[in-house]
């Protein structure tokens, strides 16, 4: 088992779990591979019940200048996570405890739209698409998804919190 596995808590809704987050880290903090300096604390924040997606998204954002917080739990994220500072959520749909949309909304209440949120869907559906797109999500990636193109979404995220600040 690896060691982002040994981490969490078995899949599935569990009344006294254990906390699903894991400390933040940063994946690279020495600024963009265009040579910028850093933003500051640009947090992404992964809730996905599956290790292996948490591994791969881990690894996809290494050489950005974010710091990395991942979840199992919807409510878990919600709960522990400071949305002041810039960054962007990616979310899977389906959830142990809540549905990815019901995040949506949350951080898009919490936040007035400052935070992107990205959907994350392990099926095609076109009007859960449309529904996430509608409630403010900034994109919507059916798994699996290229890599590149998650990549570049959240340097896009990146950039947007960049001029906002």
């Amino acid at each position: 088992m690896s060691a982002l596995a040994a981490r969490h808590a078995p899949a599935g809704p569990q009344p006294s779990r254990p906390s699903s987050a894991t400390a933040p880290s940063t994946v690279n903090g020495d600024g963009d591979s265009r040579g910028r300096a850093p933003l500051g604390p640009f947090r992404v924040w992964l809730v996905d019940p599956d290790p292996a997606i948490q591994a791969s998204i881990s690894w996809l954002l290494r050489h950005l200048p974010v710091e990395l917080e991942t979840f199992r739990y919807g409510e878990d994220f919600l709960a522990q996570s400071d949305l002041t500072v810039p960054g962007c959520v990616l979310v899977d749909t389906d959830l142990p405890d809540t549905s990815g949309l019901d995040v949506l909304r949350a951080v898009q209440r919490r936040t007035s739209g400052k935070v992107a949120v990205v959907v994350l869907a392990s099926s095609p559906d076109v009007h859960l698409a449309v529904q996430a797109l509608r409630e403010g999500a900034a994109d919507f990636f059916e798994k699996p998804f290229l890599g590149a193109a998650l990549t570049r979404r959240v340097e896009s995220a990146m950039a947007d919190a960049r001029r906002d600040a």
